[in-house]
């Protein structure tokens, strides 16, 4: 009987998050669907995190816009198809969109205004608020699908989940009971509010509370981590080389394009120890058929895999290392994708 490996496939289905955001077509529409026909072939589930503000400032604007009302559709029935072929579709959270600016000459948004780059800049009730808005928003759309999904998974903006507090309460009321935001060693800052995984759980997945970083067996909410792989000697060597050919020499460039939000926070998510080990999130965006190796060699200590992805920063090469890395695991293992039927 062959081993049972789970690979969690997530994508935050967003624009990027700072001075440019880039356009809906090259930053979700397209990639996302060059995805799904990957996921469709080699007959994957996936979780996509929508970042509903967007949407909702989409729709705002829309009426004097154009571009803007025809970029809602085609995301809205984007959205509709996603979840009736079968994935998972959740709540992902930017607050800064609230702030952000449209630029209709580019059909581009401003969003360097982050003095609500998290939910720990707003007050309880503005956080309340604005949850409610952003659930009954996404509910609204899938409601419109066939199979109408319940809401019942999370994922952070920014990762910032801390304090849990700011949600707890919202996420009970609703049944939002999956977590998906906790990166083991993570570390990060934005304004008033601090990130902190340094004491994350070893597990991968586990049951808690009122703090997601606390094991609590009876826990209301489950936690799903994000695996962390480690490139080192002359892998990592080999792999800036491969990265640079194929961005530089065939030219395999992202999709997407924009300007992110990140020079607003600093973080670990990818760092260099002191051996020269390279640290990082495993993540779609980041595969090419050399770097598959070492996805393969975590498999075989690790029975989970959770990768969190981009669909803005993928490109052609990165589906079709996916593809290739998922068609020699699946001939190894047995591999399950629906993190619901996860077995551990």
């Amino acid at each position: 009987m062959s081993q049972t490996k789970n690979i969690l496939l997530t994508f935050d289905y967003e624009l990027f998050l700072g001075s440019r955001s880039g356009n809906a077509r090259n930053c979700i529409i397209q990639p996302t669907n060059e995805l799904l026909k990957v996921l469709s072939e080699i007959n994957a589930k996936a979780i996509f995190f929508v970042d509903i503000l967007y949407l909702t400032r989409l729709r705002e604007i829309s009426v004097q816009h154009l571009q803007a009302q025809n970029d809602y559709t085609t995301i809205e029935e984007q959205i509709i198809n996603i979840a009736n072929s079968g994935h998972y579709v959740y709540l992902h959270l930017h607050p800064h969109w609230l702030d952000a600016v449209y630029k209709p000459e580019i059909n581009q948004w401003d969003l360097s205004n982050t003095t609500r780059y998290s939910v720990c800049d707003l007050s309880q009730p503005e956080t309340d608020d604005l949850l409610l808005k952003a659930y009954n928003h996404l509910n609204e759309i899938l409601l419109k699908s066939k199979v109408k999904p319940a809401i019942e998974g999370f994922r952070a903006g920014g990762l910032f989940i801390q304090p849990f507090e700011k949600f707890y309460h919202f996420f009970k009321q609703k049944n939002i009971c999956y977590e998906f935001s906790v990166y083991p060693g993570f570390s990060s800052k934005s304004n008033n509010c601090v990130l902190d995984f340094s004491h994350a759980p070893s597990q991968r997945i586990y049951h808690f509370e009122d703090d997601c970083c606390i094991v609590n067996p009876k826990g209301y909410f489950k936690e799903y981590s994000i695996s962390q792989i480690h490139l080192s000697g002359l892998n990592r060597i080999i792999n800036s080389f491969v990265f640079r050919f194929n961005n530089f020499i065939l030219e395999d460039k992202p999709w997407g394009s924009g300007k992110g939000a990140a020079h607003v926070i600093s973080n670990n998510n990818k760092k260099v120890s002191l051996h020269g080990v390279v640290e990082e999130s495993a993540s779609v965006e980041l595969m090419n058929f050399w770097k598959n190796h070492t996805y393969y060699n975590y498999l075989k200590s690790e029975s989970l895999l959770h990768l969190l992805s981009h669909p803005k920063l993928l490109s052609p090469h990165n589906l079709k290392a996916l593809r290739h890395f998922m068609y020699k695991v699946n001939k190894k293992y047995e591999v399950i994708t629906d993190f619901k039927k996860f077995n551990l």
